[in-house]
This record gives C-alpha cells, structure tokens and sequence, in this order.
C-alpha cells in the first residue's frame, strides 16, 4: 500500500520490520488502507510526510501507527470517531 502511495504521488515515509500478524487478510487491508488514504487526503503536507511505523506491540500484538500533519479530529467529533460511515 505504500509503495503504490508513492507510486501515485504521495509522501509517505515507512518504519518496518518483519512481523507475523494473524487475522482477517481483506479486514486487515481495508482498516490499514482506510487509514492510509484519509492521511494522505485530510493530513499530507507539502513539507512532511505521512509516516507509517510498524513495530512489535504488546502481549505479542503488532502495533500500526498512523501520523499525519493534518489539524486533527475536532474534539467535539471524538467520541463518534469509532463508529462505522463516520466521516
């Protein structure tokens, strides 16, 4: 996913190391791309990058940080930002 971003045009910068993680492959996919796009769309900046850091979690998680340079959520919308068609 990262590399087609930079394909198209975006800046993105990726912190990896191999790492096994189980679950759903399509689920996984969507929540992660979801989360690229909307950094790319609402966060990219012309001066930083949108930084995307993959590192061993937790109790044998994987932790996905996902950084842009946007201005954020709007405090009001927090507590929605989990629920599903939330834009």
């Amino acid at each position: 996913m990262v590399r087609d971003a930079r394909l198209g045009g975006h800046k993105v910068e990726l912190d990896s190391q191999p790492l096994t993680a189980f679950g759903k492959p399509l689920a996984l996919k969507r929540a992660l791309g979801n989360l690229l796009d909307n950094a790319m769309f609402y966060g990219e900046s012309q001066q930083q990058p949108v930084q995307v850091a993959i590192a061993p979690g937790e109790a044998g998680m994987v932790s996905v940080t996902v950084r842009d340079h946007g201005p954020g959520v709007p405090e009001a919308a927090l507590a929605r930002l989990g629920q599903p068609y939330t834009r």
